[in-house]
Formats: C-alpha cells, structure tokens, sequence
C-alpha cells in the first residue's frame, strides 16, 4: 500500500476523484489507485464523506493525545524491576505491579519496556510452540488412563510432593492436594519429612472444607512400610488404600499421560513463583511459610485455576454432620490386637495395659487398633470404643 497523503491534499484529491467515480467513469479500484489508498480505505472514505464531509477525511489520530510514557515513568518502572523484582516473569511482576504499586500500564508496555532495557531477555518463539491451556479444549480427544468422569470440579484430585530450599537454606517439602483438572490448589503446606500423615492430612484439608470427592490419584512418596502392622493392609499404602474406601473415594494408582502432563506444569509454575513469593515476605520459618500460604493460595487459584464450562457444577459433596471424629478415625492407621488370657494387650511384642487395667477377655479375643498421627492409640471391639492410651504410655514388662 502506498504511503497515505497530508490531509489537506487528500480531501482535494478526494473530491476530484470522488466526482470522476460518481459520473461512472472509472470505477472503485481506479479511483484507489489514484489516491494511492486500498480499495476498503476508499469505501472507507466515501462513507466518512457522506456522513460528514470533508471533515470527516481529518485524520483522528492527530487529535488524540500521545500515550507516550515519559522517561521518568520508564526509569521508575526498571528501578522498581530491578530493586524488589529482580529475576521474576513478566507476568509475576506485572500482577505485583498493579495489585501493589497502582501500576496502569497494559502488560504489553511493561513487558516491552523491561525487554528494551535489557532487564528481561528476549527469548525466540519456538516454531509449533503451543501457547494454550488443554484444560480449555475438551474435544481433542479423550484422555488416556482410567478417569471417565466428567471434567468438572472435585472429579479428580491430585497429590504432589516438591522437596526444595524454599527458604534458604531451609529444605522442606511442599505437600499440595490440587484439582487435576482446574488446576486450583485446595491444600497446601511444608513439612520437614514426607509420610502417610501428609497424605492424610492433605485429605483431610480438602475434605473439611470443600467435602467428600470423587477420585484421588495416588503418591507412593508418602508411603513407607510399617513392620509391626500385621493386618492384610500391612502396608502404609495398604492404609491409605483402606482409609479412601471408607470415605467413598476412588484411589488411582496410574497417572495418564494428560495428567503427568499437568503435573510437571503445576510443580514448574510453583518452583518458579513461591520462593519470590516468599522471599518477599521475609519468611524465614516454617510456620511463618504455612501461615503464608493460607493467604497465597486463594491468589494462586484466582490466577491459574481453570474456570470450565459449567463451573456452577461440583463433584464435591457436604461432609455429614457430626462427622468430625469419623474422619479422625477414617484417616489413620488401623490393626488387629489380641488379648491374651491374662487381660493384657500384645503389643509391638511388648505387654499393654488399657487405661491401667486388664481386660478381662478371653484368648482368643481380637481387638482393632486405631494409631493417630500423635501418637496415641485407641482400641475397639466393633464399633465399641474399649480404651485409649495417650502418646506418652508406658508398657508392662511380662510378668
């Protein structure tokens, strides 16, 4: 396209040409060829004319104000990226940059702003990169693997294990029960050794305050083996197994390909982000950093969870009533005891009184015991609580 005319030459070339046009002796695409315009920029100009005449070729952008930033507004926004923000994405300091500092530049300006001054560095676009979310395209097939119901919220729940300096020089792991789906984080928090507690209490996190989901994919990160369980479910994976059944929720043991795939994605967006995140909060401990995050992740959900296509629905049901203690006993470790002759419970190859005394059951009774994350223990005969022993007992020798 030719380069456009000053406006005062083009409303007398206009009228000329326009006239010519009008008389039918030369047609659209002539008439743009002698303006040195398209053939849509002169429609353009002929419906402009008749609306408002030779006014109405002005060229408007000469009217509007430059949006132009002043250098002084440039140099405030790199001495800022370069004093508290320095090594985050764009996309990190930009959300800091309006939430914080009252910033009302467009994400585009202060990306190519930071870039041209050589604070953030300019990474080619990879041919055949992909720039969307899967979550947002349900019908390029269906997922592998085992999941069949529907993508909506709470149908499938995901636990991940990320070991890091979070805090240097501090090493924790960050135990995260997420929406494989949505991508929202419903429980989250550090702890100094990975165990089945954490996977228990992840679950317990989101089922008291969201309710009872539908599938859970399991992580054998959490699971050790206990030596002195002696049930069919001798294993701490056997545990959990038995403690989801008892809840009503599937345990998946296989993850699909989809799923591994959200997976890697969600643990690099959290490497990424956190630990800026807590640096600049001055966190130093851990209970400070699991404070922190009850405040972090209704952000982090607000920015990265997905909103799906009938969001309104939930596969989340309400906990039932009084259901508290229930939940206490779901989510920990169970076994079989006997009691022998004499009243005393076998115990770790140890003799047990229960609350100071002896039962008086016969040899051949068998007893359930309940192990909580604390410690204690609690023992029942059916549904019939027996007895509790606190964390700090003490066993009695055989006599």
């Amino acid at each position: 396209m030719t380069r456009q005319q000053p406006t005062a030459r083009r409303e007398t070339d206009f009228e000329s040409v326009y006239g010519e046009w009008q008389a039918r002796r030369i047609e659209q695409s002539g008439a743009a060829a002698l303006l040195g315009v398209s053939v849509r920029t002169f429609r353009r100009w002929v419906h402009r004319y008749r609306e408002e005449g030779l006014a109405g070729l002005q060229d408007k952008r000469k009217a509007q104000p430059s949006r132009r930033a002043p250098p002084e507004e440039v140099e405030s926004l790199e001495r800022l990226y370069w004093t508290h923000y320095r090594g985050w994405n764009v996309q990190h300091f930009y959300e800091h940059y309006v939430a914080e500092h009252g910033g009302q530049r467009s994400y585009t300006w202060v990306n190519n702003s930071l870039k041209a001054s050589g604070l953030i560095a300019v990474t080619p676009r990879r041919n055949g990169e992909h720039s969307g979310d899967e979550r947002s395209s349900t019908n390029r097939g269906k997922p592998s693997g085992p999941k069949t119901s529907p993508a909506i919220k709470g149908s499938l729940l995901d636990q991940c294990v990320l070991t890091d300096e979070w805090v240097p020089p501090h090493r924790w792991s960050l135990v995260a029960t997420w929406d494989s789906f949505t991508g929202g984080v419903y429980s989250g928090f550090f702890v100094d050794r990975v165990d089945i507690w954490s996977a228990f209490r992840g679950v317990r996190e989101v089922v008291e305050g969201y309710g009872l989901f539908d599938q859970l994919c399991e992580n054998r990160a959490f699971f050790g083996r206990d030596s002195h369980l002696v049930t069919a479910e001798s294993t701490q994976l056997g545990q959990f197994r038995r403690a989801m059944r008892e809840l009503g929720i599937e345990s998946i043991d296989q993850r699909s390909r989809r799923s591994r795939s959200r997976m890697a994605r969600f643990a690099r967006t959290i490497r990424d982000r956190l630990p800026k995140e807590l640096a600049g909060a001055g966190i130093s401990e851990t209970n400070e950093a699991s404070t922190f995050l009850c405040r972090y992740w209704p952000r982090f959900n607000e920015r990265f969870a997905a909103h799906l296509d009938g969001e309104q629905e939930t596969a989340f049901d309400p906990l039932p009533r009084h259901w508290g203690d229930v939940i206490r006993n779901v989510l920990c470790l169970k076994d079989s005891l006997r009691v022998d002759g004499e009243g005393y419970v076998q115990y770790r190859k140890r003799r047990l009184r229960i609350d100071g005394k002896r039962l008086r059951r016969d040899s051949t009774s068998k007893l359930r015991r309940h192990e909580y994350q604390d410690g204690s223990l609690a023992l029942f005969e059916g549904t019939h609580l027996i007895g509790r022993i606190d964390a700090g007992f003490s066993f009695d020798d055989e006599e």
